[in-house]
């Protein structure tokens, strides 16, 4: 999955995915919210990936990274 925003359980499934980390060196950001409205406080969660990383996402939420190599199913 390489889409920049996903509505999980319609464009991707729910679970955890993995990536390899970041696609070059500008790093690897990843989100979960609860919308799509940009706002700070629809934030779940969100991290930036030096190395490897995993991530869970649930039916509902949307799912956006941007310079990570592909997220892949895990499991």
């Amino acid at each position: 999955m390489s889409r920049p925003s996903s509505l999980v359980g319609e464009e991707m499934r729910a679970g955890t995915y993995r990536t390899s980390g970041p696609g070059d060196s500008f790093g690897c950001y990843w989100e979960r919210a609860r919308n799509s409205s940009g706002e700070l406080d629809a934030i779940i969660a969100n991290g930036n990936l030096e190395g490897s990383g995993r991530v869970t996402v649930n039916n509902g939420e949307i799912f956006k990274s941007t310079g990570c190599q592909d997220w892949k199913k895990a499991g």
